[in-house]
């Protein structure tokens, strides 16, 4: 995924829980490669979601070039699914507002402004890169 891809599907929305590349405060962006953001290579984070309650990171999600990866909190695993495996985004902004399922694995957001429109925002992205595919 390119970052010119990313914003086209990103669109303009903005929420204090999500930054995004150039944007990312380095102690976020450190937390969140040391517990569940591990890249095999280098890779390019395009959003960091901090789904922590003091801003550590070190629970959330991230939209990177290669992959979207996860830890919903320290008693979950980390999931890392690479793009060109994506088969299935799920987001039901009626009857679960704040939980993405993808290729069945589930991601809660909790924190933020408005964390239906992240889950939207998170599932508009993803569906879109797995158009692509």
């Amino acid at each position: 995924m390119t970052w010119e891809f990313f914003l086209k599907h990103w669109g303009q929305f903005s929420d204090s829980s999500t930054y995004l590349e150039g944007r990312i405060p380095p102690k976020k962006l450190f937390n969140a490669l040391q517990t569940y953001a591990m890249f095999d290579t280098v890779d390019t984070i395009y959003m960091l979601y901090d789904n922590t309650v003091f801003g550590s990171a070190k629970d959330g999600l991230v939209l990177s070039q290669e992959a979207v990866s996860w830890r919903e909190n320290p008693l979950c695993d980390t999931v890392r699914i690479k793009y060109k495996y994506l088969t299935m985004v799920e987001h039901d902004p009626l009857r679960a507002p704040k939980k993405l399922i993808v290729n069945d694995q589930e991601f809660n957001v909790i924190l933020g402004d408005d964390p239906p429109a992240i889950a939207a925002a998170i599932c508009r992205v993803l569906r879109a890169r797995m158009r692509e595919s």
